[in-house]
């Protein structure tokens, strides 16, 4: 009777240890007869903690040294018209 137990645990060993165990429905059970059992010996779960909420508002460009290099397009718009407009708005700022 010994032996068998020990041939049993041996054999299971060395299946647990397999990709079709990580994937397979007896790994699944287990896991879950563990959850329910567990309370009546006072092994609770931990709920997954909840991240912490934020709030971000944009960042003005000036502060950005990257700014410089980054192009914003708009569809439909052409490029050379963009930049010469983008010119006359820093021309009228007095900047």
């Amino acid at each position: 009777m010994l032996l068998a137990l020990l041939v049993g645990f041996a054999a299971f060993y060395r299946y647990s240890r397999t990709e079709a165990f990580r994937h397979g429905d007896l790994r699944r059970a287990s896991f879950n007869l563990l959850l329910v059992i567990g309370p009546f010996f006072g092994v609770h779960p931990k709920p997954p903690e909840p991240e912490p909420t934020s709030i971000s508002t944009p960042k003005d460009d000036s502060e950005d040294p990257l700014a410089e290099r980054m192009h914003i397009s708009t569809p439909g718009v052409d490029h050379e018209q963009q930049g010469k407009t983008d010119e006359a708005k820093t021309d009228e700022g007095g900047e």
